[in-house]
């Protein structure tokens, strides 16, 4: 599992990163890979999109970012494909930051 979340966090940015991609690089199947996760209580999809969460909520809170429009820090790499995604993850939303 500690090689998966790695893979994880290195391809966040990867708008084709999901189950398929992810079980190819550890040459497992996708059922496999749905399975290892189920054992840990969660599923592919939250953990990627847990993360990519977390990396836009860092980037809202940062001084840096702050001329940023906010739908410019959800699109942006390791960002959502829709920021409406991001808005719509309960209690996660990064949005309600600013």
């Amino acid at each position: 599992m500690r090689r998966i979340r790695g893979f994880i966090e290195d391809h966040l940015a990867a708008p084709d990163l999901g189950p398929a991609r992810i079980a190819a690089a550890h040459y497992i199947s996708t059922r496999h890979l749905h399975n290892i996760f189920r054992e840990h209580g969660t599923t592919v999809a939250s953990r990627v999109r847990a993360r990519r969460l977390e990396s836009c909520r860092r980037d809202l809170l940062d001084p840096v970012h702050a001329d940023s429009g906010v739908a410019a820090i959800a699109a942006k790499p390791p960002g959502h494909r829709r920021p409406r995604t991001a808005a719509r993850s309960p209690r996660r939303c990064p949005y309600r930051l600013r």
